[in-house]
């Protein structure tokens, strides 16, 4: 489960950073980020399925527990989003100043 809604998350936000890349016409680096680490998860999650359905269990586990995973690691992007952007933010307030 937390393969999917990881899976759902990595492509939501990486069709909101293509549409702000190739609409509004400006780079977020931030959300480039949170796509790749949304990606990297994912992966790992479908080598993980892999290795499982290789020594005979399942590929996807339909558990609770794993779901609650898949959140907490979509909450944790969005909070690493934020972080970003703030960081990202102060740190261009900073550069007017000088």
């Amino acid at each position: 489960m937390c393969l999917l809604i990881t899976l759902v998350a990595a492509l939501i936000s990486s069709i909101l950073w293509l549409v702000k890349k190739l609409y509004f016409k400006t780079n977020d680096r931030c959300m480039f980020a949170v796509s790749a680490m949304l990606w990297s998860a994912t992966l790992m999650w479908c080598a993980m399925g892999a290795i499982s359905a290789i020594t005979g269990g399942t590929f996807l586990e339909m558990t609770k527990k794993d779901a609650l995973l898949g959140l907490i690691v979509v909450a944790s992007s969005v909070a690493m989003y934020f972080f970003l952007l703030k960081k990202n933010v102060n740190g261009a307030e900073k550069a007017d100043s000088e």
